[in-house]
């Protein structure tokens, strides 16, 4: 007679619902378990944001490359900007107005 598997039900978390399970449970035989240890008995247990290491990597190159592409944009901005001339600042008319009055122009 062949070993009949019995039909676990699936559960689905994130890996940061997950690792919060991770703690001691309970002794039985002289055995620790963890809440993980005990859940994975009942239940096929799916990790919904799970991803593999090269997935990692992959994704984190991708943002580096993202971010590298930004600074140089704005550091070509900014040397455009300091190539150009610098605009002179008008005075205000008011104070020239003021001054004048001082004066008595």
């Amino acid at each position: 007679m062949r070993f009949k598997r019995i039909q676990k039900y699936p559960k689905y978390y994130t890996v940061k619902e997950w690792k919060r399970f991770d703690k001691w449970a309970e002794r039985i035989d002289g055995q620790d378990y963890t809440v993980q240890e005990i859940i994975l008995q009942d239940y096929d247990v799916i990790l919904t944001d799970w991803k593999s290491r090269r997935e990692k990597t992959i994704e984190n190159l991708n943002k580096i490359e993202r971010g590298a592409g930004l600074v140089l944009k704005n550091f070509f901005e900014f040397a455009e900007a300091l190539n150009k001339p610098a605009k002179k600042k008008r005075k205000s008319t008011t104070k020239k107005r003021r001054a004048r009055k001082r004066n008595g122009i």
